[in-house]
C-alpha cells in the first residue's frame, strides 16, 4: 500500500512537471534570462581578375564588398573559398592553374546597410592572381571569377573629433 502511494505520487509530480514545462514554453518564458542573439555579419564578396589570363601571368583583381548589416565592419582578410572559375566563354577549361595569394592583414572598412541599400566598397588587389604552365589549353585568354571567403568584425565606432 505503501508503494502504491509513492508510484501515484510519482507519477502526480511527473505529469506536474510536464505541464509546467509546457506552459513555460508555450508563453516563451523560460526560468534562464535570454542572451542577445549575436549575428556574424553579413558580407558578400565578388572578385574578378583585371584582364586575361595566360600562362605565367600575374594579374590584379577587383574585388567588391557587400555589406548587409546595419553596422559598419572592417574586413581583416581575404581568402580563397574554392577554385578559380573560367568565363562562359571557355568551356573546355577544365585545369585552370589559377591560384590566389590570399590577403592575410587588411583593414578595409565597410559602410553600413543604409536606407534599404548594402553598403559597398571596391578595393583592387594588385598581383593577386597568378597563372601556372600546369593550365589546360582552354583556360588561355579566359576571365575568372574567383570565390573568396573573409574573414569579418563588427567596426568600432570612430572617434570624435576635437575641435581647434
Amino acid at each position: 500500500m505503501l508503494f502504491a502511494k509513492r508510484r501515484v505520487s510519482a507519477a502526480v509530480l511527473a505529469s506536474l512537471a510536464l505541464i509546467v514545462a509546457y506552459a513555460a514554453a508555450a508563453t516563451g518564458s523560460t526560468s534562464t534570462p535570454q542572451r542577445k542573439q549575436i549575428r556574424k555579419p553579413r558580407v558578400v564578396i565578388k572578385a574578378t581578375v583585371r584582364g586575361a589570363l595566360y600562362p605565367r601571368t600575374v594579374r590584379g583583381v577587383t574585388v567588391r564588398l557587400i555589406n548587409r548589416s546595419r553596422r559598419p565592419v572592417v574586413v581583416m582578410a581575404l581568402l580563397p573559398r574554392a577554385r578559380p572559375r573560367a568565363d562562359r566563354a571557355h568551356p573546355r577549361c577544365r585545369t585552370t592553374g589559377v591560384s590566389f595569394r590570399g590577403r592575410g592583414r587588411l583593414k578595409l572598412r565597410v559602410k553600413r546597410r543604409k536606407r534599404g541599400r548594402n553598403g559597398v566598397r571596391r578595393v583592387t588587389l594588385r598581383r593577386a592572381v597568378r597563372m601556372s604552365n600546369a593550365s589546360s589549353n582552354g583556360c588561355q585568354g579566359a576571365k575568372f571569377t574567383i570565390p573568396l571567403k573573409a574573414r569579418v568584425r563588427k567596426a568600432r565606432a570612430p572617434r570624435p573629433r576635437r575641435a581647434p
